[in-house]
Order: C-alpha cells, then structure tokens, then sequence
C-alpha cells in the first residue's frame, strides 16, 4: 500500500476512547477520594460509499469481535484483503487493537494534530523561556511534518532543557511512534488523510456534549448506555446493545 499515492486503495479506521468523571462509589465522607475517569470507546470504519460508521461495543459484547463482525458485513469476502489504514493517538492499546483486528499489515499513522499537539503540550515545560519553546518548537514541526523523526530526536537530545523528565519523556514519546510518524506533508499533498478530526468530532457529538458539564460524573454503565443511546440518533452510526 502506497501511503502518498492519490489513487492508491485504501480504507480509513479510526479508533480513540474518551474520558469522563467517574461518579463516586458513595457520596458521603467515606466516598474514595481523587478523581477517577470512566472511558467510553468509539471506532470509525469507512464505508464502500466513502461514507463513516461509527461503532461502538454495548455492555458485554467483546469489542475486537464485534468490530470484526462490523467490517464484514460492509465488505463480505473482501474483507480479509482490506488496505487499512488506521489513525488514532499513541496509545498502545489502540495499535494493538487495530492489529489484532486487522493483521499486521494494517498500516498505523499517528494522528498528526494530537502530535503537534504533544509537542507544544511538553516544550512548555522543557523550555527555559517563550523564544526557546518558540524555536524548538519550529525546527522539531518542520522535521516531524516531513517524517524526520530522527532529526527531531537529535535536535530534542541537544537542547538544555529545564524539565529533564519532560526532555526524556517527548524523546521516549518520538522514539516509542517512531514508526508510526509518516511525511505528513506528502499525504496532504495527495489529499488523504493525516488526522483523526472526524473521530474526536464524533466524540463530541455522542458522549463530551452530553457528558462533560460542569458537576457531572457517571458510572461506566451509564456513560456507555447514554453513549449508545445517542448514537442510536446519529446518522450512520452502528451499534450493539
């Protein structure tokens, strides 16, 4: 599969899970302290028509099976020949996820907003000043945009930085998607994607609108029941209770 071939076949996956406060076991003094999160999962599969369904595993359905059973229904013997490819953040779980899915040979792209994101989140706290973080910044874009990641390493390795444990941890972060992290630029020149914007938006839509107002908290059954009930309005979306 050719990545930056405007004409070359290929099916988008997009996956990602959203988190919102998790309500307390009991709400009293003796309630657990700290804040807990309860996720939600959400998957994007494009269909034959180019159009989006959104997926989502109701209570008790394996996620992974009922994905699989998703992709064959919309595309019958083929499926097992599908060219995937499959963007999300760094997590590892959603790499895994994806593979144990498809095979090994599904091509993984790291959403490239949430790793420009990444960059500017942690070169805050690694610069020592606001012309620093601007700087570096720049120089590691510029090379990440193009699929450089090493030159982006080499220039992360030689600054001196305020926050050590930050410096290691966006290295670790490159080094860890190394793989993942394409020349971004070449795709958009083929006007294919290189984002997850339609999932995150998805998000949105199903579970954050509804879910994350000020003083709320859910148990995860309830997150996930709302979630699929939404959903169950939401056009083109598919779902199993």
């Amino acid at each position: 599969m050719d990545l930056y071939e405007a004409e070359a076949e290929e099916i988008i996956w997009l996956a990602d899970g959203i988190c919102v406060s998790e309500q307390k076991a009991r709400r009293d003094k003796a309630a657990k302290s700290g804040k807990e999160r309860t996720t939600t999962d959400l998957a994007m599969m494009q269909s034959k028509d180019g159009s989006y369904q959104t997926l989502i595993a109701g209570k008790g359905v394996e996620k992974v099976s009922y994905y699989r059973a998703a992709v064959a229904k919309e595309y019958g013997g083929h499926a097992a020949r599908l060219p995937v490819v499959a963007i999300s953040d760094g997590a590892r779980s959603l790499k895994n996820e994806t593979k144990k899915l498809f095979g090994k040979e599904v091509r993984h792209i790291l959403d490239w907003y949430h790793l420009e994101a990444k960059i500017y989140q942690l070169m805050t706290q690694i610069a020592t000043g606001q012309e620093m973080k601007r700087e570096v910044s720049e120089i590691l874009i510029e090379a990440l945009w193009k699929g450089e990641t090493a030159k982006a390493i080499s220039h992360l390795q030689q600054i001196k930085a305020k926050n050590l444990v930050k410096q290691k941890e966006l290295i670790g972060y490159l080094e860890k998607n190394q793989d993942y992290i394409i020349d971004y630029e070449r795709r958009k020149q083929a006007k294919k994607i290189i984002g997850s914007g339609r999932m995150e938006k998805q998000n949105d839509v199903i579970v954050a609108h509804r879910q994350k107002r000020k003083g709320m908290s859910w148990s995860k059954n309830g997150s996930l029941s709302l979630a699929l009930v939404t959903a169950h309005f939401n056009q083109r979306t598919n779902y199993l209770q």
